[in-house]
């Protein structure tokens, strides 16, 4: 499903005015867009099995998330 080679997770502690924020990074290399959709529905399914609502929880602790997907990008400029 993806490279666990490639799982990263970073804990970046910042200031903020009025707290200590953490930035949380995870990095995951998918086998494919298919592998995305399948660990999508794997996770929806859990959450639904442990009445988890993930949207509420992200409001209940004030939680910013800034949630991507990005593709690779091949260096196609020659050398200089």
């Amino acid at each position: 499903m993806f490279s666990e080679r490639r799982l990263v997770f970073c804990q970046m502690p910042s200031w903020n005015q009025r707290l200590v924020e953490f930035n949380f990074v995870t990095i995951v290399e998918w086998e494919n867009s298919n592998a995305i959709e399948g660990a999508r529905r794997a996770v929806a399914a859990l959450h639904q099995r442990m009445n988890f609502d993930a949207q509420a929880m992200i409001s209940r602790l004030e939680i910013r998330a800034n949630i991507a997907n990005y593709k690779r990008v091949e260096q196609t400029m020659a050398a200089e």
